[in-house]
């Protein structure tokens, strides 16, 4: 908490389960730095209780349900608030009373903030539909020195899939789609494995166990460090990601900054961020496995997917571009700079 005569900037708020998160997804680390290159100070929060003890003159939160009861503080003492997310991140899987809860505080913290940050244009789309907010268009961002092509050989029998393995996500990204398929190519393809990169909750061991036995089709690698996610995209052939629902889809465009071909299921925003570099498929196991199947066998096509990604990756997903507007932005809003048109 703030403690200082001086308060920050900026109160940089994100509930997550644990700090090192922060560190972890991109999308975190990238606009904390946009906030710092723009020459802000900030005080990073990922509880409520402390964030509200916070004196600094803006809020920029991450994700409207959580962010709330912050962004209402805020606009009570006149001070500004930037929130930026995926609305619909926790829609999918959730019991009805859960979904309205959530849908009615993203509906007041999109309300009571200043600028809204869609991350991707299905994101706006939504956002605009609410009359009188303010909703700026800024693509996530991913390190493209940082996740590139390595130049070393790819394993032809390996996918990759990367995601928090928790029942809301196991429905919200499709693992159950993913895994499934995984079983469904080892049949047809001996030795054929699905790596799945991300940590696994409590409750989902069991689910993770019963594809543990062999043959093992699926991998559970759990949470790794960045350095280790790099080495998982540079080792696998194909990238995997059957979600029912996506905002932007940070994981897919570090697989495509890698060079990874991206199979999907063009839900949500996937279409919009994969473009050309991939393949859609239906959301179902078959069509998911059809997918990986075709692109095992065409290392053609898997090469020229893949040099497509990292083309896109490198144009639309830059840090620099998504730094550069956040950290502007902020600056306009605090009074201190303007920012060129998004």
């Amino acid at each position: 908490m703030s403690q200082l005569s001086n308060p920050p900037d900026v109160a940089f708020f994100a509930r997550v389960r644990t700090p090192k998160l922060l560190d972890l997804l991109e999308f975190y680390t990238e606009d904390l730095a946009a906030l710092r290159d723009a020459g802000l100070t900030v005080e990073v929060h990922t509880r409520l209780r402390t964030v509200l003890r916070c004196r600094a003159p803006m809020l920029f939160a991450w994700w409207w349900t959580t962010s709330m009861p912050a962004a209402l503080v805020w606009k009570v003492t006149g001070r500004k608030v930037i929130v930026t997310g995926a609305h619909s991140r926790e829609a999918v899987g959730l019991h009805l009373k859960r979904r309205h809860l959530r849908a009615l505080f993203t509906e007041v913290a999109v309300r009571l903030a200043d600028c809204n940050i869609a991350i991707s244009e299905t994101e706006a789309r939504f956002l605009k539909k609410k009359r009188g907010v303010i909703v700026e268009t800024i693509p996530c961002a991913v390190d493209t020195e940082f996740f590139r092509p390595r130049g070393q050989s790819r394993d032809p029998l390996v996918a990759l899939c990367i995601a928090q393995v928790n029942p809301l996500s196991i429905e919200r990204k499709g693992l159950d789609l993913a895994v499934e398929a995984a079983r469904l190519v080892a049949e047809a393809v001996p030795g054929y494995q699905l790596h799945v990169v991300g940590p696994v909750s409590a409750v989902s061991e069991a689910w993770t166990k019963q594809f543990s036995l062999p043959p093992t089709a699926v991998v559970f690698l759990g949470e790794v460090d960045r350095n280790a996610k790099r080495d998982a995209l540079a080792t696998a052939s194909v990238y995997v990601q059957p979600s029912r629902y996506e905002g932007f889809g940070l994981a897919v465009a570090e697989a495509m900054a890698a060079g990874l071909p991206v199979i999907h299921t063009g839900a949500g925003a996937l279409q919009e961020v994969v473009g050309e570099a991939g393949v859609q498929t239906s959301q179902n196991a078959a069509s998911v496995a059809e997918a990986m199947v075709r692109l095992h066998h065409s290392e053609q096509e898997r090469l020229a997917l893949g040099a497509a990604a990292r083309r896109r990756a490198e144009l639309h997903y830059s840090g620099a571009r998504r730094r550069s507007l956040v950290g502007g932005l902020a600056l306009k809003l605090l009074g201190r700079g303007q920012v060129d048109a998004l």
